[in-house]
């Protein structure tokens, strides 16, 4: 995913026992943390997954394809969020190297606007990030920002409290992704927290007890379903999955729910996934950027060209999977990442 693979290494000396650490690969007195690589592997398949399914999904509320896109967005870019929050270090949010984000997504948000203008007449305002694009400025800002406010008392407390009461005013937008900004902040700050307090190495340590993490596994699965099984029997909408502003089918309730349930996931999730290297996954995972960088004109001419059809209908679900899949084997090859390190300036931690 980047130029630099130690970006996500952490040192060695933070481990308490360091012979105990089988699953761990070192490397120039560093070790890797394949669960990371792992779960960020998962979930950008989930990401793309998701935008193949979406707009189909919105039109059959009652498909079997709208269950998926709901339990996907409940915690899917949360997750992400609080990765990249873990891994903003003290040199990634250093004001230049902050900058190269917004460069990033100047260069692929002004494209992937000409392309919906010349490809489905859209209209586009420049100041609005299109389709996944904000992402990148939401970083942006947050990146620049926690420095100042990190050392604020019970700060995680009151941007949980503001993302939840946003949702009421209207001057927040879509604009310079403002309002998805404020909503998503909470999991950039706990992921940034945590990394500042070596939280999550105690947490490695502590998962390894068997009779423990079965327990919490079973509690977090059966949480998990009745949560998601709640959202589903709701109807929950797309605004409330977009963290976007309250409306009559959108409420403070939903945005509560779903901060429940992707805190939820994401501490289930950590708890399964192991801190090994996985053939495709941990690459998809490392290589994560660039597949989330190219995927979205492929789902949008992939939904306008085949999805439109009725008669295909009964196999979107399957033709997403595919589809999904030979993306991140494409875009996730080192061969690509390779190649487009060298022309893009990916040099830091982004997704």
């Amino acid at each position: 995913m980047e130029k630099n693979e130690n970006s996500n290494l952490i040192n060695i000396n933070d481990f308490k026992d360091s012979k105990k650490q089988k699953n761990i690969e070192v490397e120039n007195e560093k070790v890797r943390l394949y669960i990371f690589d792992n779960f960020k592997g998962i979930l950008i398949f989930m990401v793309v997954f998701g935008h193949f399914l979406f707009d189909y999904s919105s039109l059959n509320p009652k498909s079997i394809s709208r269950k998926i896109v709901v339990f996907i967005y409940s915690f899917h870019m949360q997750a992400f969020i609080f990765i990249s929050g873990y891994f903003s270090t003290e040199n990634s949010i250093k004001l230049i190297n902050a900058i190269k984000l917004l460069i990033l997504y100047y260069i692929f948000n002004f494209s992937f606007s000409l392309f919906l203008l010349y490809y489905s007449n859209f209209s586009i305002n420049f100041l609005e990030p299109q389709n996944s694009y904000w992402y990148l400025l939401s970083l942006f800002t947050w990146r620049i920002s926690i420095k100042f406010i990190n050392n604020i008392q019970f700060i995680f407390i009151f941007s949980i409290i503001i993302a939840l009461l946003e949702g009421y005013w209207d001057c927040f937008s879509n604009v310079l992704s403002i309002e998805r900004t404020i909503a998503f902040f909470p999991y950039f700050i706990a992921g940034y927290k945590i990394q500042k307090k070596n939280i999550f190495i105690k947490f490695l340590m502590w998962k390894k007890g068997n009779i423990k993490y079965c327990l919490y596994i079973i509690s977090f699965i059966c949480i998990s379903y009745c949560v998601c099984l709640f959202i589903n029997e709701n109807m929950i909408s797309n605004a409330a999955l977009l963290m976007k502003r309250y409306k009559i089918n959108n409420s403070i309730k939903e945005r509560f729910l779903l901060i429940n349930i992707s805190s939820i996931m994401i501490l289930f999730f950590l708890l399964i996934i192991p801190n090994i290297k996985i053939l495709f996954l941990s690459k998809f995972g490392k290589n994560s950027l660039y597949i989330f960088l190219f995927h979205r004109i492929l789902t949008i001419i992939t939904q306008k060209k085949l999805f439109i059809h009725q008669k295909f209908s009964n196999y979107i679900i399957t033709y997403s999977f595919i589809f999904s899949l030979i993306i991140l084997i494409i875009f996730g090859s080192d061969l690509v990442c390779n190649t487009l390190n060298d022309n893009l300036l990916t040099n830091m931690y982004v997704i």
